[in-house]
C-alpha cells in the first residue's frame, strides 16, 4: 500500500495544490480552523511536526503563523518533499524535511504541536492506533495534536450516502475523474471518528474532541496532559 500511495501522490506533486481543494470540500477553511485551534501565542518558540506534509501547505501556514517556530515535515514521497522545500522558500531554514513511512519512521520528541492532514486513512487500523501512541509519546506535556482525515460512517449504508454526496460536491467543483474516486474508495482504510477519539482517550490524551466534520472528513485531536 505504501508504494502505491507514494507513487500516486508523487505523480501529482506539481498539481497537488490545484487538485486537492477540488476533491476535499472546505479544504482551505479547515486549514484555517486547524491553525486557530492551536492555543499558543504567535510569537511562541514552538516545535512543530507535520505528518504526511505533502507539498507543504500546512507547513507553510504553520511557519507563517508562528515565525519563531521550527518544524519537522515528514512524507513518504520524495517528490512531495521536494515541492514542500520549494514552497517554504526562505522559511526552509526553520524546517527539517524527512522522507519515511509513518508510523515506523523516527519522528523525535518534544513537540508542542503535531498536525496531520489526509494521511492516516491510508494505514491499517492497528497502525493508526500505533501511530497515535507514537505521536502521544512525541508530544511535550501540554502539547496539542490535530488530525484532519477521511473517516468512515457509523454504518455501510451511511458510508454509501456520504460517498454519493461527496461525489456530487466534487463534481460541482468541476472535477470529474471518478475513476480516481472509485480507486480510493476501494483502497483506503478509514476508521470511524468515534473509534479514533476513543483510542486517543485510551492512550492518554485529554480534551479529546471532534472539532469539525463534513460527511466523511473530520478534524479531531487531543492534548497531552501537562
Amino acid at each position: 500500500m505504501s508504494e502505491q500511495v507514494a507513487e500516486f501522490f508523487g505523480e501529482r506533486a506539481e498539481s497537488y495544490e490545484d487538485f486537492i481543494p477540488r476533491v476535499v470540500p472546505y479544504y482551505h477553511e479547515c486549514n484555517t480552523l486547524m491553525l486557530d485551534l492551536i492555543p499558543h501565542a504567535a510569537d511562541a518558540p514552538l516545535r512543530l511536526l507535520d505528518v504526511g506534509a505533502g507539498t507543504g501547505v500546512l507547513s507553510e501556514l504553520l511557519l507563517t503563523r508562528f515565525p519563531n517556530a521550527t518544524l519537522m515535515a515528514i512524507d513518504l514521497s520524495e517528490a512531495m518533499l521536494a515541492s514542500c522545500a520549494a514552497k517554504l522558500g526562505s522559511m526552509a531554514s526553520r524546517a527539517e524535511l524527512k522522507q519515511g513511512e509513518f508510523p515506523s519512521v523516527d519522528i523525535g520528541t518534544g513537540y508542542d504541536v503535531i498536525v496531520s492532514s489526509l494521511t492516516l486513512h491510508h494505514l491499517s487500523h492497528a497502525d493508526k492506533r500505533a501511530g497515535y501512541e507514537k505521536l502521544h509519546a512525541a508530544l511535550a506535556p501540554g502539547g496539542v495534536m490535530l488530525i484532519r482525515d477521511v473517516v468512515s460512517a457509523s454504518s455501510p449504508s451511511l458510508d454509501q450516502r456520504y460517498a454519493s454526496l461527496w461525489r456530487d460536491k466534487v463534481q460541482s467543483y468541476g472535477y470529474d475523474d471518478m475513476s480516481w474516486f472509485d480507486d480510493h474508495l476501494a483502497s483506503d482504510n478509514p476508521a470511524r471518528v468515534e473509534d479514533q477519539t476513543a483510542w486517543l482517550r485510551d492512550i492518554g490524551f485529554a480534551e479529546v474532541a471532534c472539532h469539525w466534520r463534513h460527511l466523511n472528513c473530520a478534524l479531531f485531536g487531543g492534548v497531552k496532559p501537562a
